[in-house]
């Protein structure tokens, strides 16, 4: 097993010592624990090959240092190693949001994206807790793996500028079982070790050129291991329900109104095709994903039910997509929009008329796809459409953020849209072929408690359901 490990980092280092300027890495202390805490995620790519077809996505988070995209390049190494594996890697960071703004964007960006790993780094929040708001957060909402960053060092350290931030983020890392990478740890043994100065890295006081790049790049693809080292909860977090188990043995979990379903059953017997034969199923958690097997007959589809109802009578399984920028800078216009007491899915457009003559006081209006004309107000108040399908805090507005020397338009227009994260009826996705299963999320965002599912055939096909899965984050 050590060997393993030692050639999975000697792999990484050799296809990262080809980038920029990068020298030989020193080595970490804690390189025996690389990987221990990102388990889940990595488990997930060990399990892709071709057997599965199901996405695996990963979130980089923060500010414009992250926006540099090492830790993105990161993640595409893994596709030389996982070919196979569905990787969805998306990076949301906005440059100069610190962690007192980011905390809010998070809302929209990061928590409705419930990834299976999240890369993460941003500077400020320790007086407040902005930035452990967000860690507890994605705990409390989500079971993402998370990959949490210390500070590089910048043409300030020279006075230990972020020494103090970085040891606080350690403990941060501890609390929350997040995977730590120390990258302020290996960029001062790095300077040392090749005798580079901090600027020798960088492209401004603080952005990394593309020797920091490569080395910000080299930090993180070490963490990348399969290490089952340490204790690891996420079972508890995640758990799978086979379909096919009550055909074969006697369980509780799954309940079926007529015929236990059989993924395997033979052309024509399958009872999932069966009108009203519903599966039940009792479960603690926020999210609930179902797998599929490739069928040999026309593919059916299903109500779902959560506590008895649809999942979209649910408020909080609707979320909004992030706000178009403002005229000034590459901030979004809000940093956040709140579904309300009664959101549909629909695309939404905020007209703003005498930006530049009014400022803060400037009227706009709410037009809905689907609602229509749901309200005025002016951009200093906070504001609850008229039917209730989301709300506006004047805090989260940036439209005055940036260069005051930029002219502001005379006329504005915020483009969002509210979504519904899973589906009232289900219908299921047929995997590229018989060795292959896919996924698809039935309800996310409920209340992270007890709920029961219902499946219910509509008897117009089959339903090939291999497994459910439940997702229930650890911090309840």
């Amino acid at each position: 097993m050590k060997l393993k490990f030692a050639g999975l980092f000697l792999c990484f280092l050799s296809s990262a010592l080809v980038a920029g300027d990068l020298r030989t890495l020193p080595p970490d202390p804690n390189q025996a624990i690389f990987g221990s805490r990102i388990q889940r995620f990595m488990g997930l790519l060990e399990m892709s090959q071709q057997l599965h077809d199901f996405p695996v996505k990963v979130l980089v988070y923060g500010q414009s240092i992250m926006a540099q995209r090492a830790a993105d390049q990161s993640v595409q190494q893994l596709k030389e190693r996982y070919p196979y594996a569905k990787l969805i890697v998306e990076n949301r960071a906005i440059g100069g949001c610190t962690a007192p703004s980011l905390v809010h964007a998070a809302e929209t960006d990061l928590y409705p994206f419930y990834p299976d790993l999240l890369i993460f780094h941003v500077y400020g929040g320790e007086v407040r807790g902005e930035f452990e708001r967000i860690i507890s957060n994605v705990r409390r909402y989500t079971t993402a793996d998370i990959m949490l960053l210390t500070h590089h060092i910048d043409s300030r350290d020279e006075q230990g500028v972020w020494d103090a931030a970085s040891a606080w983020r350690r403990g941060i890392a501890q609390k929350y079982n997040c995977e730590l990478v120390d990258v302020r740890l290996v960029w001062k043994s790095y300077l040392e070790a090749h005798g580079l100065q901090a600027s020798d890295l960088l492209k401004d006081h603080i952005h990394l050129n593309e020797h920091g790049i490569a080395l910000h790049r080299a930090i993180i693809s070490r963490h990348f291991q399969v290490n089952p080292s340490g204790h690891h909860k996420w079972m508890d977090t995640v758990r799978s329900y086979e379909i096919a188990r009550p055909a074969y043995e006697r369980m509780r979990d799954l309940e079926f109104s007529q015929q236990a379903w059989n993924p395997w059953a033979k052309k024509g017997e399958d009872p999932s095709r069966i009108q009203g034969n519903r599966l039940k199923l009792e479960f603690f958690g926020n999210r609930v994903d179902v797998r599929t097997v490739r069928a040999a007959e026309a593919l059916g589809t299903a109500t779902i039910l959560i506590d008895g109802k649809k999942p979209s009578e649910f408020a909080e399984t609707f979320a909004a997509t992030r706000v178009n920028q403002g005229p000034r800078s590459w901030f979004p216009g809000y940093f956040t929009i709140q579904p309300g007491r009664a959101p549909v899915a629909e695309k939404w457009v905020m007209r703003i008329g005498q930006l530049a003559e009014k400022g803060m006081a400037a009227p706009f209006s709410v037009t809905g796809s689907s609602t229509g004309l749901d309200g005025e107000g002016t951009l200093r108040d906070d504001f609850v459409s008229a039917s209730n399908r989301f709300s506006l805090l004047s805090q989260h507005l940036t439209l005055f953020k940036g260069p005051a020397s930029k002219p502001m338009p005379a006329d504005y227009e915020l483009r969002w849209e509210i979504y519904q994260m899973g589906t009232d009826v289900w219908v299921p996705a047929m995997p590229k072929d018989e060795n292959s299963i896919a996924q698809f999320t039935l309800v996310q965002g409920l209340s992270n408690a007890r709920h029961t599912l219902e499946i219910i055939p509509n008897g117009d096909g089959v339903l090939p359901l291999k497994e459910i899965v439940i997702h229930s984050p650890s911090l309840k």
